[in-house]
């Protein structure tokens, strides 16, 4: 098991909280923050995750000569794709929202 230093806890500890610190600074709109991350993350979090875990158990610990088990690395496969697609959509609406409001006719 590998412990990080109490330095290294610091620093990096530091490091968040600066970055954090500076994005609020800038972004005045928290709004936007969280819709792109809630629908990047939600969408990883929902379909993205999860198929690439079954996808990682599968692999090495069973054999993938079944049908069925084809069949489900298969539908896992397809998944991932449909998660990535509905994080970029998601990502973009929210984008297109914040700031081209005018294109979605709001």
């Amino acid at each position: 098991k590998v412990k990080a230093s109490p330095q290294f806890e610091r620093r990096t500890t530091s490091f968040l909280l600066l970055s954090l610190t500076l994005a609020a600074m800038v972004i005045s709109n928290a709004g936007f923050v969280i819709g792109l991350v809630g629908a990047v993350m939600g969408s990883a979090i929902a379909y993205i995750f999860p198929s690439l875990l079954y996808l990682a158990y599968t692999g090495k610990t069973v054999q993938p000569t079944k049908k069925r088990i084809r069949i489900e690395r298969m539908f896992c496969r397809t998944l991932i794709l449909f998660g990535v697609f509905a994080a970029l959509a998601g990502g973009s609406v929210s984008i297109i929202s914040n700031f081209f409001p005018h294109l979605l006719g709001a």
